[in-house]
């Protein structure tokens, strides 16, 4: 099984069993029973279900194939699917269609009438994948650029919705967001659609196939560190999408900022840190002047999940802290996981930390001014890199992406932040990522 964390930001976290539980949740593993469901339920496949492998066990084909045949299962809402307030949670893997095709609809799912509605789906036109709620044309919707999208690849969704927000979340990071005014009408339909059946939208008579796997429904609104739990407990092993490469230097990588670990949003952005090495020791310091009179300490993990070893760092002075620790004691192969925690803040989760010889001096000491709502990003010069911007925001489609080089001189720009924004920052070598940090960013 292969899954691509391509597009955000998500730290890898330990894993804990998120406090929610599914009203209605559907494994898909050979069979429609519902594992959890109200008394009474009916799950019915309006074509005979079939199967393939899932992420976990077996998963369900959703779509219209080729001969114009649709497959999804309907199911009995009562009880199951709460239109006020929720979360659903899914797997899905395209088989034989990509985020930049167009000319179709891939639905993954459906409730409500011709007057109000609740769908998800990819839209047949450029690469957009639209989580709508509410009446045509004044929809209440979350856009996602879902270019990145390829067969046979794995992707997590969630979708959370009540009277005053409803967010998209793929692979455990927030994508999309919008605010809602008042709680939508409830049409009173007694029936939600996985996938597609014979009164799905549809277009050109033909669609495209997929799986889904591990559907759930909630009655509660999951937060964005439930919803990063809940897929990392179901990815065992992935590693996380941050990533500091460290040559051999005793200040290979500056990097700054701390997130609030419940929001994982970017909070003291004047925080600096910087990571190093050389043949003996791991180096790491922290320089943040609000955070006098709080404990810091670096943590390390071999793997996603494993046991964290704890490494208290010395407060040399009021908010400046620094720690030695001898590499055999955190390197566990060519990367270990890593993260500085102090008080409530924390690296946005863990990183994966490599070891290079060859990789770069990379100084990346600043990115934003909260301030003044403003991007405000600087490096150090960089032989032979470029640093690569992703923002994504619910008030646009899909994500804008700038890229400067770092090859000849200092690297800078400025330009106003959005409400809410998610943020990569990607320093690319020879082709390759070799430092990534994300951030969830909010001005207001």
């Amino acid at each position: 099984m292969k899954h691509i964390l391509s597009a955000a930001a998500l730290g890898c976290i330990c894993l804990a069993v998120p406090a929610a539980e599914p009203a209605f949740y559907l494994n898909f593993d050979e069979n429609t029973t519902p594992v959890k469901a109200a008394p009474g339920t009916v799950v019915n496949p309006g074509t005979p279900a079939k199967y393939d492998q899932g992420v976990r066990g077996k998963a369900l084909v959703v779509g219209t194939d080729e001969e114009g045949k649709r497959y999804g299962v309907s199911c009995t809402r009562t009880g199951n699917f709460n239109w006020e307030k929720g979360s659903m949670s899914f797997w899905f893997k395209p088989l034989n269609w990509e985020g930049k095709d167009s000319g179709f609809f891939a639905s993954f799912f459906s409730a409500g009438n011709n007057k109000e509605s609740f769908l998800l789906y990819k839209y047949h036109e450029a690469d957009s994948v639209f989580f709508m709620r509410g009446a045509n044309p004044n929809w209440i919707r979350c856009a996602f650029g879902a270019k990145h999208f390829q067969k046979g690849e794995w992707h997590h969704i969630v979708c959370t919705w009540d009277k005053g927000m409803q967010k998209f979340f793929c692979d455990g990071r927030l994508f999309s967001e919008v605010k809602v005014s008042a709680a939508l009408p409830d049409p009173g339909t007694k029936e939600f659609v996985i996938g597609e059946n014979a009164g799905s939208i549809l277009l050109r008579g033909k669609g495209r196939l997929s799986l889904v796997d591990e559907f759930k429904l909630f009655d509660e609104v999951l937060s964005q560190g439930e919803i990063a739990e809940l897929y990392l407990a179901e990815t065992p092993g992935t590693l996380p999408v941050q990533k500091i490469t460290l040559g051999n230097f005793r200040d290979a990588f500056t990097g700054i900022g701390l997130s609030d670990k419940v929001t994982r949003e970017i909070v003291l952005d004047k925080a600096r840190y910087t990571l190093g090495r050389d043949a003996q020791k791991l180096y790491v310091t922290l320089d943040c002047p609000v955070l006098a009179g709080e404990k810091a300490e670096a943590v390390f993990q071999s793997a996603p999940g494993g046991k964290e070893l704890l490494k208290p760092m010395t407060a040399k002075a009021p908010g400046k802290f620094a720690l030695e620790v001898p590499l055999k004691e955190v390197l566990s192969g060519k990367a270990v996981l890593f993260n500085i925690r102090c008080g409530k803040y924390d690296l946005n989760g863990f990183s994966q930390l490599v070891f290079d010889d060859n990789a770069p001096r990379i100084n990346f000491f600043e990115a934003f001014d909260l301030t003044k709502k403003v991007y405000s990003v600087r490096a150090k010069k960089a032989a032979g890199v470029s640093l690569e911007i992703e923002g994504r925001t619910g008030k646009q489609y899909g994500v804008f992406t700038r890229t400067g080089s770092l090859n000849t001189a200092d690297y800078f720009t400025r330009h106003p932040l959005k409400e809410r924004q998610c943020v990569s920052f990607r320093f690319i070598r020879n082709g390759k990522v070799i430092d990534c940090l994300e951030y969830g960013v909010r001005t207001k």
